[in-house]
């Protein structure tokens, strides 16, 4: 008796999503950036006239396929001439980027994030992470400073990395893009990925790595 032809496999699911970089300049967020792009840290990096910079990073999450947009704005006074409307745009997920070796940078935040709000009409549905970069330096923000600003801005993903090192870098980035598909798509947490971080308790004990 002949066997039956295999059932041809399902095609992945495909989601795409758009993540931006917001903090001070000098936090490292373009360093941040080319560490996923490129899996190195670029010291000297200089992006030129550009008003900001984007890349494509494809990823799983489950059995789905994700397309993440993610974009940098380029140097300060280029950012301001353009019409920054469009850097905010159909934004699915924002990481807050301050220095921890820098309490202004921490501080300054806030107004970040009144930025934010007055640009982008899906607060809702916006999925936020603050990112203490330089963590392989000495640390000068206190913890319940950290906390205290988390709840403010309704941050739910705090992480400490490295752009230099590389330390936790992907996994934040990935952290991020699980919690923005799992939020749009009701994929329950668990399922064939690992469950991200969303604990401030949690991933705030090991401050400043």
């Amino acid at each position: 008796m002949a066997s039956s032809p295999p059932e041809p496999q399902k095609s992945p699911r495909q989601f795409s999503y758009k993540i931006i970089l917001l903090g001070e300049v000098g936090v490292g967020k373009t360093s941040l950036f080319n560490r996923i792009r490129t899996g190195e840290f670029i010291e000297d990096y200089d992006c030129g006239t550009s008003y900001y910079d984007n890349m494509y990073y494809t990823t799983t999450v489950g059995d789905d396929e994700v397309n993440v947009m993610l974009w940098d704005m380029g140097k300060p006074q280029n950012f301001r001439e353009c019409k920054p409307g469009y850097f905010y745009r159909n934004t699915d997920g924002v990481l807050f980027v301050f220095s921890v070796e820098d309490s202004y940078t921490f501080q300054n935040l806030q107004e970040w994030n009144e930025e934010l709000v007055y640009r982008i009409d899906n607060l809702d549905s916006l999925e936020r992470a603050l990112i203490g970069n330089k963590c392989d330096l000495p640390c000068e923000i206190e913890e319940e400073q950290v906390k205290a600003l988390s709840k403010e801005l309704q941050v739910k993903q705090l992480h400490f990395v490295s752009a230099k090192t590389g330390e936790n870098v992907m996994k934040t980035f990935n952290d991020l893009i699980a919690v923005i598909h799992h939020r749009r798509t009701k994929v329950p947490e668990g399922s064939n990925t690992d469950t991200p971080v969303t604990d401030i308790e949690k991933s705030s004990k090991c401050i400043c790595c």
